[in-house]
């Protein structure tokens, strides 16, 4: 769907700030949406799917900055394909990762697999010196350019995604499999596109075109605060959570959303509407079943005789009269 806006829409043609308004917003509301239903969730791979909604949020603003703003155009979408191949790397390695982490049985190879998990989770978050760190700071300065406040949301987002990414590291932590203990050394090669993903980027970038001019050098001091404060709060606030155990029981008791949620409510409606359909289908053919009966036993041959009456006037007509009647018909209707 991304390479087919990027394909499809007219970016760097002339400004469309309407259009493009319109296409932030709906990304903004996609990466609140995906952070929000994501920790009511019970499910590790369930989580990872609504940060992928989330994620999917941050580059449709992308998209939308290139529409607002012909000029930035070239450094915001060169920033959208950093952060897609960011994020599908990280992403199917985090998928990977939890299978390595629910089939590892001694404590050392947990807590090795765990920690890995952690390094993707930081990458996602937008952490200094990942993928991640590099694709936010390159889709940030195209932002700011579009809007001085822009960058303050991204920092927003950012903290978001490590409260969500706190959420999935204590589900995959809790997440047991006996049946497949000791998987094997080949489930690790989701850990390593995992690790490899995460942070061989970085080097890897500002040599590698088109995502040269906006990937940059290493982040300085003061980028590197930037980067860390938002993850900072994010992880404030996911510990508060975890420890709050009476905060937990309400999030899944209260506000537990399955997953799939639209979808979810489209089946429920389609499936309500369908009975009242069905009842609505009994009811007209029971209706027609009394309107036979009556029909039948009603003398209906003085109406037969007045219908042929006037069939017989009526195809006595000339063309003329037909229309002089046609006329009549509309002007009443009109007037």
């Amino acid at each position: 769907g991304l390479l087919g806006w990027l394909r499809a829409l007219p970016l760097g043609v002339a400004d469309r700030p309407s259009l493009g308004a319109a296409v932030i917003a709906a990304g903004a509301a996609a990466a609140v949406y995906g952070v929000v239903l994501g920790l009511t969730q019970r499910s590790a791979v369930i989580a990872l799917g609504y940060s992928s909604v989330s994620q999917m949020g941050v580059m449709t603003t992308g998209v939308g900055i290139a529409l607002a703003d012909a000029d930035l155009a070239g450094p915001a979408v060169a920033a959208v394909l950093l952060y897609a191949l960011h994020h599908g790397l990280v992403k199917a390695g985090l998928f990977l990762g939890v299978g390595v982490l629910e089939a590892s049985g001694a404590v050392v190879t947990r807590r090795l697999s765990l920690g890995l998990l952690l390094v993707g989770a930081l990458s996602l978050a937008g952490a200094p010196l990942t993928s991640g760190g590099v694709a936010k700071e390159a889709l940030k300065g195209p932002a700011v350019d579009w809007r001085p406040w822009a960058g303050w949301a991204l920092a927003l987002g950012a903290a978001g995604t490590a409260v969500l990414m706190g959420r999935f590291l204590v589900l995959a932590e809790q997440r047991r499999d006996p049946e497949r203990r000791g998987a094997g050394a080949g489930s690790w090669s989701g850990l390593a596109l995992l690790t490899a993903a995460g942070l061989a980027v970085v080097p890897a970038g500002p040599a590698w075109p088109p995502f040269g001019a906006v990937a940059g050098a290493l982040p300085s001091a003061s980028g590197a605060l930037d980067a860390l404060w938002p993850i900072a709060l994010g992880a404030v606030v996911a510990w508060t959570g975890w420890r709050a155990a009476a905060v937990r029981h309400r999030l899944g008791e209260v506000v537990a959303i399955p997953p799939g949620d639209v979808s979810v409510g489209a089946e429920w409606v389609s499936a309500r509407a369908a009975r009242l359909a069905a009842a609505a289908a009994d009811v007209a053919a029971r209706a027609s079943l009394r309107a036979r009966r009556v029909a039948g036993a009603v003398e209906l041959e003085p109406a037969w005789r007045l219908i042929a009456r006037a069939e017989a006037r009526i195809t006595a007509w000339t063309a003329a009269g037909v229309l002089l009647m046609t006329l009549i018909v509309v002007l009443a209707v009109t007037l």
